[in-house]
């Protein structure tokens, strides 16, 4: 039987900050097309914007990113002033669609959001396998590091949200954001978004 330490570790994540970054634009993101695991590449737009967000850090302890093109390739560019270690992490990959991947979105940001904790794609992972799956490697990687930033995607991040209870703001490519426990334990997390450059 696991203990209670154990489960709340499975449920939650530890108050302290971290950032994160959605990786930049690609081809299918800018068709709609649902991309999942598959791998896309940045396409010209993502690898400037990714080049406009280079960060010049102060605080930063690791990097942890996907290994997904489209998240590699951004977390190469906005990460090479950096000196603390980069580590890919395979579980912070995008939610697996199955059928769904290479196929049109027909859904708006507030649907996905209605319909994200109980779809369950043909062929690919389940809500609960999802979630289960981004905060076990997002509770590992903050107990491994005192400020890390993941360089991830926007299911990844709709994930981090809702475990904070906290409204999902829709987050652009390339968008840094800084998440930030409250003092008191029946507040909530803050979020602020940052602009290229601000760590220095």
């Amino acid at each position: 039987m696991k203990s209670q330490k154990t489960l709340e570790m499975e449920t939650k994540l530890p108050h302290k900050p971290f950032y994160f970054m959605r990786h930049g634009t690609t081809e299918s993101n800018m068709q709609q097309i649902c991309q999942g695991q598959l791998d896309i590449p940045l396409n010209e737009i993502g690898i400037q914007e990714a080049n406009n967000a280079v960060i010049e850090n102060h605080e930063i302890t690791h990097v942890f990113y996907s290994p997904l093109k489209r998240a590699s390739e951004t977390a190469c560019i906005v990460t090479h002033l950096l000196t603390c270690p980069k580590i890919v992490l395979d579980d912070l990959k995008e939610w697996h669609f199955g059928d769904l991947q290479g196929k049109p979105w027909h859904l708006s940001h507030e649907e996905k959001a209605q319909q994200f904790k109980t779809l369950n794609p043909e062929n690919g992972e389940s809500s609960q396998q999802f979630y289960a799956r981004i905060i076990k490697v997002i509770n590992g990687a903050l107990h491994q590091s005192a400020v890390p930033l993941f360089i991830s995607h926007g299911g990844v991040f709709r994930v981090i949200a809702d475990t904070l209870e906290i409204d999902h703001p829709q987050l652009g490519n390339c968008e840094l954001i800084k998440l930030i426990p409250p003092a008191d334990a029946f507040k909530s997390w803050s979020i602020i978004r940052l602009k290229a450059g601000i760590l220095r």
